[in-house]
């Protein structure tokens, strides 16, 4: 009988795996969205970014290009995007197809971009993490503000800024990732 339970219950655990093997997608190498989702409502009961610190940059973004780079990041996430260990990700709106000229004075734009501060885990940028970045800027800053968010327990950071700051940093080989990001 006891046996019986013991082979019942490995089952029961055996079922998630299974679960995710199914919808993972052979023709690309990356698990769906319904996957993904499973994984984020088991991993991640409570979905809130436990955050360290956050701060305005003071500058007033155009709403159009705000939304349009939040948006190029969540759909970069949604087809496996992760941001590497140690490493930054951004998406910049409007963006530069085969544009070769960099920070122009005049240059109008929105980046947003994830510093991923692990040592060994790549991350992936979902929706309701930027909606709830979007939500404390818009708190703490105003409406379509700059500004990052830091999270020390994630150990990672998400950054809403004009596209040529940006541009000049990464060019520059500057510091963009936020205070107490181990790499940077």
């Amino acid at each position: 009988m006891r046996i019986a339970i013991f082979f019942t219950a490995i089952r029961a655990l055996c079922a998630i795996p299974a679960i995710i093997a199914f919808t993972w997608n052979g023709i690309t190498g990356q698990t769906s969205n319904i996957t993904r989702g499973i994984l984020d409502d088991l991993l991640n009961h409570k979905k809130e970014i436990p955050v360290t610190s956050k701060k305005c940059m003071g500058d007033q973004l155009e709403k159009e290009y705000f939304l349009g780079a939040k948006e190029s990041m969540i759909t970069w996430s949604d087809l496996g995007g992760r941001v590497v260990p140690g490493f930054y990700y951004g998406k910049s709106c409007p963006e530069d197809i085969g544009s070769t000229a960099c920070c122009q004075e005049d240059e109008k734009g929105v980046t947003w971009y994830v510093c991923n501060c692990k040592l060994i885990w790549q991350d992936p940028v979902p929706r309701w993490e930027l909606d709830e970045v979007q939500s404390i800027l818009n708190e703490t800053c105003g409406e379509w503000q700059s500004g990052w968010v830091w999270s020390k327990k994630w150990e990672k950071g998400y950054n809403v800024v004009p596209k040529q700051w940006y541009k000049v940093r990464v060019k520059d080989h500057l510091q963009i990732c936020p205070p107490g990001c181990s790499f940077w």
